[in-house]
């Protein structure tokens, strides 16, 4: 089995113009507010509490998991992993943005 390559990844809908999650910056998500008549503040303010909102979701999904017999995997062990990440560096940039 071949490990899954996240960045060969596109998501089926533009943001700003651009297809590839890891790329997407404030300038895409002001872009895109503009393209879809919203306002960019609330959408900037949406993304952050996200953002922050993660870590919990994270952890009630793992005792979710826990409680149904599934262990955790090195799979999920790293989506986990890579979410958190994600969800820090994008709650500092969007807050600074």
């Amino acid at each position: 089995e071949t490990p899954h390559q996240e960045r060969k990844t596109r998501m089926a809908m533009k943001i700003g113009g651009e297809y590839q999650w890891w790329k997407i910056g404030p300038q895409h998500w002001e872009r895109a507010a503009k393209e879809w008549k919203l306002d960019e503040d609330r959408v900037f303010a949406r993304i952050i509490d996200m953002a922050a909102r993660m870590p919990g979701a994270l952890s009630a999904t793992r005792s979710e998991l826990e409680s149904a017999g599934i262990g955790l995997t090195e799979g999920i062990a790293r989506l986990e992993a890579g979410i958190r990440d994600i969800s820090s560096a994008t709650a500092k940039l969007y807050d600074q943005a």
